[in-house]
């Protein structure tokens, strides 16, 4: 993901909500965003990884006046809002920036220059993925950062990560024990299970296994791959479980067989991915079908299928945090929601004032 995030922070309330926003989406403007509703706000795509640093984006739009869009938001907001841009940079860039403690060194005084002059609350890191021999570099460097921020800002400036669900990425990419020492959140991903490439339907953000599923797809839920996260050592209070405002679509190969694992011939309409709101038109007319093992929704239409996380998966979700005593939720994003109450749920941004009114 290469994203800007924005974490708020609500005083009464115990369980956090951070909501990613990408200001490249032209449907929700900062403007339009939500008050009082996210704990914090991770703003990604403005501010990248590049040559032992951080670069603004310049183009197509100026990143500086983005970053200036979210301290207005957080002065708005009256629940001690924090900004906490994501930085996103392609593979080649992390590996030049962590690959020895030199490079770590002028990266890090970079990280806190920027942080100083753009007087942010945090910083999150959306590398997909730190794997192989920079599992442990990765480490190091979270491992560094911390100790240099608690020098400079202290405990209040937040480090935060996403994490990838799967367990292979999980096994292959992180030192999951050592950063839920170190970080402040997890962002753990629990979205993405069922790929566009699968030869059958699948959900894209399930809470739960079907009892279908066996093997190696029973670890394909937000259940076990949030438990597992503890299993490793990570504090439940640091995790965040991912809501994600888009989903799969796949073309059905027979459009009589359209239940889960139907079989498919690839990807269905949108080039495999359908948002929360044309979902929710779609199924005004083509009627939507709630899978209670799961907790999701999911509509098919002729040979066209599609699941797509939406209000009721959204307030699942939220009520599956509380019971499991996990830190709280994060959504994959704000300009993925409904800012003009399109889908008629009586409310702008309807997933994500769902998700704020079951973790009060």
């Amino acid at each position: 993901m290469n994203w800007f995030i924005f974490f708020v922070f609500p005083v009464a309330q115990s369980y956090l909500f951070g909501c990613y926003y990408d200001y490249n989406q032209p449907l929700v403007l900062p403007e339009q965003l939500p008050v009082d509703t996210c704990t914090h706000v991770l703003l990604i795509g403005a501010v990248l990884v590049k040559n032992l640093g951080v670069t603004v984006v310049q183009h197509p739009y100026n990143g500086f006046d983005v970053l200036q869009s979210m301290r207005d938001y957080r002065v708005r907001s009256s629940n001690g809002l924090k900004f906490v841009p994501s930085l996103l940079g392609d593979d080649v860039e992390w590996k030049i920036a962590l690959k020895d403690a030199e490079s770590r060194r002028i990266f890090i005084a970079a990280l806190i220059d920027f942080a100083k002059s753009q007087k942010i609350d945090g910083l999150d890191f959306d590398w997909e993925y730190p794997c192989g021999d920079y599992k442990s570099i990765y480490t190091d460097f979270i491992q560094e950062l911390r100790t240099t921020v608690l020098g400079i800002f202290g405990k209040d400036f937040l480090l935060t990560t996403a994490v990838g669900a799967g367990k292979n990425t999980i096994d292959d990419c992180y030192e999951m024990g050592k950063l839920g020492q170190l970080l402040d959140l997890i962002h753990l991903m629990t979205y993405d299970y069922h790929s566009i490439y699968d030869k059958q339907t699948g959900y894209s953000s399930p809470i739960y296994a079907k009892s279908v599923e066996t093997g190696e797809a029973r670890y394909f839920n937000t259940e076990w791959s949030a438990a597992y996260l503890v299993e490793l050592g990570v504090p439940r209070e640091k995790i965040l479980i991912g809501l994600e405002g888009l989903g799969h679509t796949f073309q059905l190969m027979n459009s009589t067989i359209h239940d889960f694992a139907a079989p498919v011939v690839g990807t269905g309409y949108g080039g495999g991915w359908m948002t929360f709101v044309e979902f929710c038109l779609l199924i005004k007319s083509a009627g939507s079908h709630w899978d209670d093992e799961a907790k999701v929704n999911y509509t098919f239409y002729k040979d066209q299928w599609t699941n797509v996380g939406d209000v009721r998966a959204a307030a699942e979700k939220a009520l599956f945090v509380k019971a499991n005593g996990y830190g709280g939720a994060f959504t994959f994003g704000l300009h993925l929601d409904d800012p003009a109450d399109i889908c008629q749920h009586g409310e702008t941004f309807p997933i994500h004032r769902t998700v704020a009114r079951y973790l009060q």
